[in-house]
């Protein structure tokens, strides 16, 4: 039983090595194909055996059937077979090399779509930046618009004050009747009441106004307010009527001043 069991193995194991062989497959699988009509006039034909053992004879007499067709279908496989390998492999590399080429495609486009909306968005954010910064700088700019502003408010009242602290018109520093006179409004605290008054008692077309600035003109005004005030008291008011107009205010301020004495210094 032992014996029998390694036969059936070794012609197992010889068979395996033949079928493993391209040809002797290749004719195996052949011979079976074109002489399959035997295959099933054996197996499922009811004919009697007489017939089955006629029928067989006559079939193995055609040497075509039985060797010739088979062997030349394995020699041509077995001849073709590295070609026709050889092709499918060219084929599968083309194939696989188009379908990465087709990612690769597919991976840069994505690339470049990220890359694009990251510049997009960068462009964004240095757009909103860059409002913000001119945002900030225009702020900014009113800020110190606004500062120089009062800045060259605070140096035009310091200016002004300065100029009437240290105001001369002829004469010594100090010694002047119209200096006396406004160092004396000052020291009674009537110095802007007055010359809020003469500025209202001097008409435009005075031939003082034209082509002075601010400060000149004001001096003018004190200067002829202080002869106006003396030719309304004398009644020789007439000749300045063509620039002059004396307002309630100002004959009731600059009579206060004169029954006062407000024009003399303290000192």
């Amino acid at each position: 039983m032992e014996t029998l069991s390694k036969i059936f193995n070794s012609i197992n194991d010889n068979l395996s090595e033949r079928l493993k062989n391209p040809f002797f497959s290749s004719f195996f699988i052949s011979w079976i194909i074109i002489n399959y009509k035997i295959w099933f006039f054996l197996m499922f034909d009811g004919a009697a055996f007489l017939y089955k053992e006629q029928y067989i004879d006559k079939w193995s007499s055609e040497i075509l059937n039985v060797l010739i067709y088979p062997f030349i279908s394995a020699l041509t496989y077995t001849l073709l077979l590295p070609v026709i390998s050889l092709k499918l492999d060219e084929l599968l590399k083309i194939n696989k090399i188009k379908r990465n080429a087709i990612k690769l495609e597919i991976k840069e486009e994505k690339l470049k779509r990220k890359l694009s909306i990251a510049a997009t968005q960068r462009k964004i954010e240095e757009e909103i930046s860059g409002a913000n910064e001119m945002s900030q700088l225009r702020n900014t700019n009113k800020t110190l618009n606004a500062e120089l502003t009062k800045l060259k408010e605070q140096v035009a009242d310091l200016t002004e004050k300065n100029t009437w602290d240290d105001f001369s018109f002829g004469g010594d520093s100090g010694d002047s009747a119209f200096e006396q006179k406004i160092k004396g409004l000052k020291e009674n605290g009537l110095f802007d009441q007055f010359l809020e008054i003469a500025e209202q008692n001097l008409v435009e077309h005075s031939p003082y106004a034209p082509s002075l600035d601010g400060n000149s003109k004001k001096k003018i005004y004190l200067l002829e307010n202080f002869d106006l005030v003396e030719k309304l008291f004398d009644g020789e008011l007439d000749e300045f009527r063509g620039n002059y107009t004396v307002t309630e205010a100002g004959k009731g301020l600059f009579n206060y001043i004169l029954k006062k004495d407000l024009f003399k210094s303290k000192k």
